[in-house]
C-alpha cells in the first residue's frame, strides 16, 4: 500500500489488521515512534524496523511471506526479514484499514485508538504469491484484478464512510483511498 503521514507526533498509528481483541490470531502492521513492525497471531513479531517517515511525502509499505521467510519493504527496498512457521490463523475479525485497536489480549488496547493520521491508497492482499522477495520497484499505476498496467475506478473512502461502520468488502481492496 501506499501511505503518507499528516502527523508522526503520535506515538502510535495502525495501518491495517484483521486481529481480534482477547484471540491470539490474525496480523497488524503499526508504526509506533519510528518503529515499523508487523505482528501475527497477537504478540509474534515478526519483523521490526527503526524507520522515521517524513510527514507528507508518500510511501510504498510491503510485507511478502515466502515460505516460512517475511519481507518488509520500504519503497521497494528490503527494510526488514523475519522467519516464522506460524500460521496466521483466522481471527474472525473484520479487515482494518488505518486501525490497529483490538489487537492481541489487549496490546493496542480497545476499540477507539491508533488510527492512522494521514493518507493510505493502493491496499492490497494477495494471498498465495510472495509479490516480492528481493528489491523492487514500487507501482506507479493503479492494482488492477487483470494486470499490472490497467487502472481501476477508484473513491475517496472518507472519515464519515468509517465513522459510519461501513465494512470494506474484498471487491473493495484497491478501489479506495482513506481520507483522515
Amino acid at each position: 500500500c501506499w501511505i503518507r503521514f499528516s502527523d508522526v507526533t503520535d506515538t502510535l498509528q495502525g495501518i491495517a489488521k484483521q486481529a481480534l481483541q482477547g484471540a491470539a490470531t490474525g496480523w497488524s502492521l503499526v508504526w509506533n515512534t519510528g518503529l515499523l513492525s508487523f505482528y501475527i497471531n497477537a504478540n509474534e513479531v515478526i519483523m521490526d524496523v527503526v524507520w522515521n517517515p517524513t510527514v507528507d511525502t508518500w510511501y510504498h509499505i510491503a510485507i511478502s511471506r515466502n515460505g516460512n521467510n517475511w519481507y518488509m519493504f520500504v519503497n521497494g527496498s528490503v527494510m526488514a526479514t523475519g522467519s516464522s512457521t506460524s500460521t496466521i490463523s483466522d481471527s474472525g475479525d473484520v479487515l482494518s484499514i488505518g486501525k490497529a485497536s483490538s489487537f492481541g489480549s489487549g496490546v493496542w488496547g480497545g476499540d477507539t485508538g491508533y488510527m492512522f493520521i494521514g493518507w493510505i491508497d493502493e491496499f492490497r492482499i494477495s494471498k498465495g504469491i510472495a509479490r516480492w522477495t528481493a528489491d523492487f520497484t514500487p507501482p506507479t499505476s493503479a492494482y488492477s484484478a487483470t494486470g499490472a498496467s490497467a487502472l481501476t475506478s477508484s473513491r475517496f473512502w472518507t472519515f464519515a464512510d468509517w465513522q459510519s461502520g461501513r465494512a470494506l468488502i474484498n471487491t473493495d481492496i484497491g478501489l479506495y483511498t482513506y481520507l483522515w
